[in-house]
């Protein structure tokens, strides 16, 4: 199983997802809201446009009505940094003064000095109303009405200049794109400045008085979203999958009793139940199995146990042939009373074998543990093999690291094992081979090794070696019952350790016992 990573989380992406998701829909509605917000400013951009260029005229002109030495230059700096949207104010010089940061549209100047000049009655609409105390209201279209004998105006509704022909010149570049508000502030009869308002608010100064509070309720309805979401949707769904995560490792490290929670009726629920149900139908074929392995174990040991009886008195009588006062006189016959004799044995030593095993794998073989030097076992193993290995012309080696070497196991049982393994070994090793009996320790582990020099195990073997009356090579019928490694790995087992095997075919096989203290 890879390390985990949250970032591979589907939990987690889910959740970075919503997040991103939401902030993204924050940040296009604040946008939006901006957006509006300078198009239309309420609905009526130019309504408001025109009366606000008009209100600040008035106040300049009741600032010069208050105090004729005022430096309306000054005044006018000071002001327009105070209002709440842009606006800027254009001498006859063509001096234009605007609100600190932002840029003075091109044409102002030039714009302002052509209305400073122009005849007094322009700019006062016929039969038009009356700003408040007495000052002219501009048309809505953002220019004075032309009076008769005047130069008409811009279809646009802007006045044109005069040019070096006579006539009169387009407006300034900016009204190209769109129509600004504008007022003229007087003074005792003449045209002292021009007031020039956009008709929308910019961005920038629409972002500056509102990019703050739209930033806070952002994060604030993210943050709010997010808690909402992660209580209400992601947590319980984490949690959930967590449970079902626990329980299927518990259930898969032999745990049948491990079930999900399935709370709900939403999809995590479903797979809760589905795995619930999965587990309910596996728990209940382990049982049948343990149960028919139980029966199959108990018929076994049984039909082992019967056979015993027979074959104990086929063995007394084949005995009895086997004598010179009984036995058949012609050669024939007593090779054949000697072949029942052979048989009669091993069919024994199969008994034997099964009733055993099935004691062992029934859990009813009581093991008497002490410590065992490793040197008297394999001491042990070598006595009784060495006269096999004598006729086959095999050597048979001992290499211990350390004669004091002891492990703690069931000395009968532990011999027997490896009995079994060196008679294996020795069976499938030619003559002039070699088997090896070796042992290695460190810390609390024992590794007990039977190696030898025979034609090895092929790959696709080994896995089975270990099971009942398995044999790699099939054409050997009359070597051994089968059950000899199935035997040693119920022994190893009971020990509380493992049996392996290993083998390059036509070089070494090797099989190893490793137990822990």
């Amino acid at each position: 199983m890879s390390e985990r990573r949250w970032y591979r989380s589907l939990y987690w992406r889910i959740a970075l997802g919503f997040i991103v998701l939401l902030a993204v829909l924050l940040v296009a509605q604040a946008a939006s809201f901006v957006w509006i917000a300078v198009q239309t400013e309420g609905g009526q951009p130019e309504r408001v446009g025109q009366d606000f260029a008009e209100l600040v005229a008035t106040d300049f002109e009741s600032a010069l009505a208050q105090d004729a030495a005022l430096d309306l230059r000054q005044y006018a700096t000071k002001r327009l940094a105070e209002f709440h949207r842009p606006a800027f104010v254009a001498f006859p010089n063509g001096t234009v003064i605007g609100p600190p940061g932002e840029a003075v549209p091109p044409g102002l100047g030039r714009f302002a000095d052509v209305r400073s000049r122009a005849p007094r009655g322009m700019g006062r609409p016929s039969g038009g109303p009356m700003a408040p105390e007495g000052r002219e209201r501009l048309p809505r279209s953002g220019a004075p009405d032309t009076p008769s004998g005047q130069a008409p105006a811009d279809p646009r509704g802007e006045p044109r200049r005069p040019r070096d022909d006579g006539g009169l010149a387009g407006p300034p570049p900016m009204f190209a794109r769109r129509r600004m508000a504008i007022a003229p502030v007087r003074f005792q009869g003449q045209v002292v400045a021009t007031v020039f308002v956009a008709p929308t608010v910019g961005v920038r100064r629409i972002t500056q008085e509102l990019g703050p509070w739209l930033a806070l309720g952002g994060v604030l309805l993210l943050l709010g979203g997010t808690a909402v979401a992660a209580l209400l949707v992601f947590r319980p769904a984490h949690a959930q999958l967590r449970a079902l995560e626990q329980a299927a490792r518990r259930f898969g490290e032999g745990d049948l009793r491990a079930r999900a929670p399935a709370i709900g009726a939403d999809e995590v629920a479903a797979v809760a139940h589905a795995f619930n149900q999965m587990a309910d139908d596996l728990t209940a074929r382990q049982t049948q199995l343990s149960e028919a392995d139980r029966a199959r174990r108990q018929l076994l040991a049984d039909v082992s146990h019967e056979l015993m009886t027979p074959l104990t008195a086929i063995r007394g009588y084949a005995d009895t042939l086997a004598l010179p006062q009984f036995g058949p006189a012609a050669a024939d016959g007593q090779r054949y009373v000697r072949i029942i004799q052979e048989e009669v044995e091993r069919i024994e030593r199969l008994v034997g074998d099964l009733l055993e095993l099935a004691r062992f794998e029934a859990a009813g073989m009581t093991l008497v543990t002490e410590e065992v030097p490793v040197a008297e076992l394999f001491d042990r193993v070598v006595a009784r093999h060495e006269h096999a290995a004598q006729e086959k012309q095999v050597t048979i080696e001992v290499r211990l690291p350390d004669e004091e070497m002891v492990i703690v196991a069931d000395p009968r049982r532990m011999e027997q094992a490896l009995q079994n393994l060196a008679s294996n070994a020795l069976r499938h090793t030619p003559a002039g081979g070699r088997v090896t009996l070796g042992a290695e320790q460190h810390g609390r582990r024992t590794w007990l090794r039977v190696a030898d020099t025979g034609r090895g195990i092929p790959a696709e073997h080994l896995p089975h070696i270990f099971d009942r009356f398995y044999k790699a090579d099939p054409s050997r019928t009359q070597s051994g019952s089968g059950l000899g490694l199935s035997i040693v790995k119920a022994i190893v087992e009971r020990h509380g350790g493992t049996v392996s095997a290993q083998s390059v075919p036509g070089v070494e096989t090797m099989f190893e016992i490793e137990l822990s203290r």
